[in-house]
């Protein structure tokens, strides 16, 4: 009920001059609730869309693309997944500042800029045709079919693969079906994911992996400029383009043979894709800055009392603000 009242407040402000003028209704105004104190005492407030975006990263392509870098090249190329991390990073973090800012994922906010909403959502759309693709539900039904026929499926199983597929990808909508929120249910359901997950590679790596491998591997995210050439032998090796140049005068000539796994693999590295824009919305639906007077989507189940409006509201600039802003900033750094 809360949070449909502060909706009504937001849509009853009148709009702030100087605000954008687009096709989609300008912002309306509201005021920015003060931020609770970060702390152990507010755990529960902290724990938040990034352990939400993190469960949604693990198990998807970087479990293929990962292993199968590293057991061609080593820790050589982990360098391309610490820049594709960090340049996420800095996309993640903005699209946050925006939902913080005005409650409004980032999406609508690109559809407020020139040219307007309908480039945009036509430019969403075609960024959005591979989501249409199962692939994760068919790895796991692959999985599946695996352990209940005691071996690698073949082709003449491609009926029973097929119907795991469909019956996993059901299956994940059930959960966010209850909780009030959706993004409540997502955020229990990927802390879970993370610890037991996240555990468990960890025990498998303090067990079972020397120290040599572990330095192999960490050492490769600063390892900035190792690329694979073709040897005189037609074998691929690593070299370091800087340390080439230096050498010899000239650039090398990179092996191609493997581009689009090293491709698919900075992807993956720290989530790509549209993925990352999800952050913004899951700020909203936590509650954190403006979000808090928008709303959430709410579930079909223990949700009706939940409301979310589709257009955003903005704080007035004053002294106060500013300094429950900063607050609020720290949440989204924290995360």
């Amino acid at each position: 009920m809360q949070t449909q009242r502060s909706s009504s407040a937001a849509s009853s402000a009148a709009p702030p001059a100087g605000l954008n003028q687009s096709a989609i209704p300008p912002w309306t105004t509201a005021e920015l609730p003060e931020p609770k104190p970060l702390g152990m005492r507010n755990l529960a407030g902290l724990i938040g869309p990034g352990i939400v975006m993190c469960g949604i990263q693990i198990g998807g392509g970087e479990w293929l693309m990962g292993p199968d870098v590293t057991a061609r090249y080593g820790g050589n190329l982990m360098w391309v997944a610490t820049i594709a991390i960090l340049t996420q990073a800095f996309y993640n973090v903005e699209c946050g500042r925006y939902a913080l800012y005005c409650g409004e994922p980032v999406f609508t906010g690109f559809m407020r800029t020139f040219p307007g909403p309908r480039f945009w959502m036509a430019v969403t759309a075609v960024l959005c045709l591979t989501f249409l693709i199962p692939g994760l539900s068919t790895n796991a039904a692959v999985l599946l079919a695996t352990i209940w026929l005691d071996r690698i499926p073949t082709a003449a199983d491609g009926t029973l693969v097929n119907t795991l597929a469909l019956i996993t990808l059901g299956a994940v909508v059930l959960p966010v079906l209850v909780g009030g929120k959706v993004y409540n249910m997502l955020q229990w359901i990927m802390t879970a994911k993370v610890f037991v997950v996240l555990g468990f590679c960890l025990t498998m790596g303090l067990f079972f992996v020397s120290a040599e491998g572990w330095w192999n591997v960490f050492s490769g995210f600063l390892r900035f400029g190792n690329v694979p050439v073709v040897a005189e032998s037609g074998s691929e090796t690593i070299v370091n383009v800087f340390g080439w140049r230096w050498e010899h005068g000239v650039w090398p000539t990179i092996s191609l043979t493997h581009i689009a796994t090293l491709g698919a693999f900075a992807g993956y590295a720290g989530g790509g894709g549209l993925s990352n824009s999800a952050y913004g919305n899951f700020v909203r639906d936590k509650g954190w800055g403006m979000g808090s007077q928008v709303g959430a989507i709410p579930s079909a189940v223990g949700g009706h009392n939940i409301t979310l409006s589709h257009i955003g509201a903005v704080f007035p600039i004053n002294d106060q603000n500013l300094q429950r802003w900063r607050g609020w900033w720290r949440y989204i750094l924290a995360d």
